[in-house]
């Protein structure tokens, strides 16, 4: 019975069921006649590719979880006290510019057992704050 459960699980992943989504979507997009058909076959391509991104940038940063030193940045970061593990989350959101990809690098070591449960929330709200961050660096020298 568990086998069945997993090999279910599997079968049921984002990653499996997102080009089957962008593929449908695609199809009605091209041959729905009504407009509001059409919007809800673009909202089912965007779910689509946002999940076989996240799915390719995880499989991207699978070679970081072998890096001891990039995981102890989390790791430690995160465990030995707060503020550590947000700025650690602010730093490398900041420097990858991306909260998507940063909090996709904290997810696969999370899963991986790498990064604790109470380290992986602070480090996730120093991950926010490094977005606000992002957009305050793209802000300096503007006018108004």
């Amino acid at each position: 019975m568990a086998g069945i459960q997993c090999g279910m699980a599997k079968f049921l992943s984002p990653s499996n069921l997102a080009p089957v989504a962008i593929m449908i979507g695609v199809i009605i997009m091209l041959t729905g006649k009504r407009r509001s058909t059409k919007d809800i076959a673009s909202i089912v391509v965007g779910f689509g590719l946002l999940f076989v991104g996240i799915s390719s940038m995880s499989s991207a940063v699978e070679p970081l979880k072998d890096n001891a030193a990039f995981c102890n940045i989390f790791r430690i970061t995160g465990t030995q006290s707060v503020f550590l593990g947000i700025v650690a989350g602010a730093a490398v959101t900041a420097i990858i510019q991306s909260s998507s990809a940063s909090v996709g690098i904290l997810q696969s070591l999370a899963a991986a057992g790498l990064v604790p449960f109470g380290a992986a929330i602070y480090i996730i709200m120093g991950q926010n704050i490094g977005t606000c961050v992002i957009a305050i660096l793209s802000s300096v020298g503007a006018k108004e």
